[in-house]
């Protein structure tokens, strides 16, 4: 019975421990949605500073921006939890796509890519570098912690 009770309360411990380290990776940088147009321009910048061709019909980019978006705002969408109401709406627009689920779309496959394609996360990772410098410039974020 004694060692029962002490995997219990090992279990117990360890749960907590899960929960707190869930709440802290799932908790958004940001939450005003209003910045987002400015984020995109950020976004914008990134890729022309790297001679890359920032044209809003590129596929490849809007996936970009949407898995950058997502992880700002909503990163528990990136692995299947739902988003925050109406940034679908937002991202659609600043996509010019004709609807949110044009959105979604995309959403279900941003992870896998990252996951998977060397280059798709690199180009990711270095734009996502450049706008996150940005917010903390304009007072946006704070600088991350690096964790212990």
């Amino acid at each position: 019975m004694l060692s029962r009770i002490k995997e219990m309360k090992q279990i117990r411990k360890e749960k907590k421990e899960f929960r707190e380290r869930e709440a802290k990776l799932f908790h958004p940088l940001l939450t005003d949605m209003r910045h987002l147009p400015l984020i995109y321009d950020w976004f914008n910048e990134a890729h022309q500073q790297r001679n890359c061709p920032a044209r809003i019909d590129c596929v490849k980019l809007k996936k970009e921006f949407v898995f950058i978006a997502l992880y700002l705002y909503c990163p528990a969408t990136l692995v299947g939890g739902k988003a925050l109401p109406g940034i679908r709406e937002i991202l659609a627009e600043l996509l010019e796509y004709h609807a949110a689920s044009a959105v979604s779309n995309i959403t279900a496959d941003v992870a896998f890519l990252y996951q998977h394609y060397r280059d798709f996360r690199q180009e990711i990772d270095e734009a996502y570098h450049y706008v996150f410098l940005r917010l903390v410039d304009h007072g946006l974020a704070q600088p991350e912690i690096p964790d212990e």
